[in-house]
């Protein structure tokens, strides 16, 4: 996999082509039905296989946070679907429950799904920025103080 993607940081002509093996993202995973059609119109929409050396830089990266996580110590949200299908919410329990941070908060959302803030019903998108702009104003009175 990596002699055909190229070595990290650069990418052979092999890695630029999008036929990493992947199913892709299932907008009926991601995304309720409601805003289905929205998303699918959207003019930036990538639909094809990701490319050979972006799945490498992916799971570079994931390898590289999943070994350093137990010295991650700076303040975080997380905040993740319930009914996630894209990934799994044990991951973010995993990443909360790992890290040494002593100011760290997990939002799980009862019933919602991957893409919380397009493909939510407006109400449940309301509600995960509003704990987004709560989280960070709750930081910002404290530093101030």
């Amino acid at each position: 996999f990596r002699r055909l993607a190229g070595p990290k940081g650069t990418t052979s002509t092999l890695g630029y082509l999008p036929i990493a093996p992947s199913q892709g993202i299932d907008i009926d995973l991601s995304v309720r039905p409601i805003k289905q059609a929205m998303l699918t119109a959207f003019p930036v929409d990538y639909a094809r296989r990701p490319r050979l050396a972006t799945a490498r830089e992916l799971l570079d990266v994931t390898i590289h946070i999943s070994n350093d996580l137990k010295n991650f110590d700076a303040p975080f949200l997380v905040q993740h679907g319930s009914l996630d299908r894209i990934t799994d919410p044990n991951l973010s329990k995993c990443l909360y429950q790992e890290s040494k941070s002593n100011d760290k908060t997990l939002r799980l959302y009862d019933g919602m799904f991957h893409s919380l803030l397009c493909g939510e019903f407006d109400e449940n998108i309301d509600l995960v920025f509003k704990d987004s702009i709560d989280w960070i104003l709750e930081r910002t009175k404290t530093k101030k103080q």
